[in-house]
């Protein structure tokens, strides 16, 4: 499989609600990979 994006960036932690930046969004779950559909979605 192709790679499509490096997201490894993307991820802050922080322990305290005053260095939150807003916008925020909060996803939870599991990645197993960019499908099949997915990839030609987000093609350039």
């Amino acid at each position: 499989m192709e790679k499509i994006a490096n997201c490894t960036n993307s991820v802050r932690v922080t322990y305290s609600t005053s260095e939150t930046l807003l916008p925020t969004a909060v996803a939870l779950g599991k990645f197993d990979g960019l499908h099949r559909g997915h990839q030609r979605v987000i093609q350039p």
